[in-house]
């Protein structure tokens, strides 16, 4: 009977240990990056002229044109929706993590290293990063668009995507 006891009370706790270490990450989003940016434009819409495309990661200089990353060792894809004017400074990015353990790191490196300024006559002023499962966002628009694409507002489009909790948010 002791043992019956002792057995049980070991399964339990495996199970409260191994239910607890899998509480913190959060599921991985299923659709395709493209498909994410679709679902945050029909929660907000930018009234902006975008185009999305993909991002090719194994060309460094266009991953870090768009990402700031300088490898994509901790990716396995970016997308990058951007004005299809080239005067308008808005550009977010999404990129897929290998590991989500990876969301900080990524974030901060993306925060950090995009240039804000790559446009030849405009500027992002208003930026922000987030995360959520294996993806990051990455959002920079000038706060001539605040009343119709702000970096917050986008921000909590993709909160909405994602159900509602972010694992980061970030503004620079």
């Amino acid at each position: 009977m002791k043992k019956i006891v002792m057995l049980a009370i070991m399964l339990i706790g495996v199970m409260v240990i191994g239910g607890c270490s899998r509480g913190n990450e959060q599921p991985k989003l299923e659709d395709s990056l493209s498909g994410i940016v679709d679902k945050i434009y029909a929660e907000k819409n930018t009234n902006l002229s975008l185009t999305t495309m993909n991002v090719n990661i194994k060309d460094a200089n266009e991953l870090s044109y768009y990402t700031g990353l300088s490898n994509n060792s901790k990716i396995t894809e970016a997308v990058v929706s951007e004005s299809a004017l080239g005067s308008q400074a808005y550009s977010m990015v999404l990129v897929r993590l290998k590991d989500t353990k990876d969301a900080k790191e990524v974030a901060n490196l993306m925060k950090d290293n995009i240039n804000t300024r790559k446009w030849v006559c405009v500027g992002a002023d208003d930026v922000r990063v987030a995360a959520y499962g294996d993806v990051v966002l990455f959002i920079m628009t000038s706060t001539e668009f605040e009343n119709s694409a702000s970096a917050k507002d986008i921000t909590e489009a993709f909160k909405k995507v994602c159900g509602g909790n972010l694992a980061i948010d970030m503004a620079k």
